[in-house]
């Protein structure tokens, strides 16, 4: 299983947010690079990173941020928030980025969207984040009309291989992946699906593993010390692919 760190940023600080909500913001580090440098001295190879206040504005606010931690570490970067055109992809691209996350676009433009695909069908990964079935955008903070399942095929037919899918409910709120939904998506897409949220504990590694989820996104369990990322790896098998 592939375990990526995650890296939120807002205000250009490390921060963790309960269920999304602003309102409810936690300073881990004051510099998101001690947060990166952190993770690669504990062995990790890749590393998550959201622009927070990118997803709330719609354009990128901590870039800077980001191009740090591409120059001053060796982590394979995974980063979303605020993208909204190709040339914001392309931005992130000579940035440094791996793999780029997007969310809001995919839902309100999809013809933009499979244009993007089709350009680095192997770098983007579409964000799915969802509450009570509905797909939600703009950083959390709008519903759509679109259920999860709808959108999770309509994203899986044009060709995306990897799903983020996120049940905002359970969002730093450590109280277990929603391991129901991941069994039940399973069956509608062959996309790579990765797991975020609500993972408090090693039990819950060892959970979405015997699913076979294949990469899985942990933050506050992390930052709260709940365990150490040796201890994630060997509980599922190690080592980080």
């Amino acid at each position: 299983m592939r375990i990526f760190p995650a890296i939120d940023i807002s205000g250009s600080k490390c921060v963790r947010l309960t269920q999304g909500n602003f309102d409810q913001k936690k300073v881990y580090y004051d510099n998101p690079l001690d947060a990166a440098k952190f993770w690669e001295s504990q062995g990790a190879r890749d590393i998550h990173i959201v622009d927070l206040d990118g997803s709330l504005n719609g354009e990128f606010v901590n870039l800077s941020n980001l191009r740090e931690i591409a120059q001053e570490t060796k982590l394979n970067i995974q980063f979303g928030g605020g993208i909204r055109s190709l040339k914001d992809v392309q931005t992130l691209v000579e940035s440094g980025v791996n793999r780029i996350v997007i969310g809001s676009l995919a839902l309100k433009d999809l013809k933009t969207f499979k244009d993007i695909l089709e350009r680095y069908t192997s770098q983007i990964v579409c964000a799915i984040d969802f509450k009570n079935d509905y797909v939600m955008t703009e950083g959390w903070q709008e519903e759509s009309k679109i259920s999860l399942n709808t959108f999770i095929k309509t994203i899986s037919d044009i060709g995306c291989k990897s799903l983020l899918v996120t049940n905002i409910s359970r969002d730093g709120m450590l109280t277990g992946p929603d391991i129901n939904t991941y069994k039940a998506i399973k069956d509608l897409t062959s996309a790579e699906i990765i797991a975020s949220g609500g993972v408090s504990s090693l039990e819950d590694l060892k959970a979405l593993k015997s699913i076979g989820m294949p990469s899985v996104i942990i933050g506050k369990a992390f930052y709260e010390q709940k365990f150490t990322f040796s201890e994630a790896v060997l509980a599922v098998g190690g080592p980080v692919c």
